[in-house]
């Protein structure tokens, strides 16, 4: 499994990887964005069946991010034929183009042209070209696409020429959560 160290990906797939340990599946989380945090770090040593190998390879999202998405792909498929994966699960939708030894599935949590045109009222300008092309390749190369809301599998469809995919909610282990009291 791929993931960010940056944002809300870190939580979804540490608490997937658990959940899925306690099924007995043992998942090796490739991450990127930058190395985790000591915090992350001790996170990911609680989960038994989920080996950490970390990286800094920049994001697409990130300035300038391309020479490090394709060294970070050439890594991604170098742990692949170490690990020797059942599944190939990407949280970050850019490398599903790559030739991965198994069947994948990316997970498409959010994007910078359906961000634009919501937030900003109009389509991202011509510098995330890049992006938009390399999404689209990635996301089209996969064996399945999944979105955490009917909304984003729209804009996925729309942006990127998905033919089709899957809503999956995002879902929390209501174990870890304490509630504060009212202020």
């Amino acid at each position: 499994m791929s993931a960010d160290t940056v944002g809300g990906v870190w939580t979804y797939s540490i608490e997937l990887a658990r959940a899925l340990g306690e099924q007995g599946i043992e998942v090796a989380l490739a991450t990127m964005g930058g190395f985790a945090s000591p915090e992350q770090r001790n996170e990911a040593r609680t989960v038994a069946t989920l080996e950490l190998y970390e990286s800094q390879y920049r994001l697409p999202w990130m300035d300038q991010p391309w020479e490090d998405v394709d060294q970070a792909g050439d890594w991604l498929l170098k742990l692949a034929s170490h690990v020797h994966p059942d599944v190939i699960h990407l949280n970050e939708p850019v490398h599903g183009s790559l030739a991965w030894p198994a069947p994948t599935l990316a997970v498409a949590h959010s994007c910078v042209l359906s961000w634009w045109q919501s937030v900003l009222g109009n389509p991202a300008p011509e510098q995330w070209n890049s992006y938009r092309e390399k999404m689209t390749a990635g996301l089209n190369g996969v064996d399945q696409v999944v979105a955490p809301s009917a909304w984003m599998l729209e804009n996925v469809c729309k942006f990127y020429g998905v033919p089709h995919g899957r809503v999956i909610p995002n879902g929390r282990d209501g174990r870890e959560l304490r509630p504060d009291a009212k202020a």
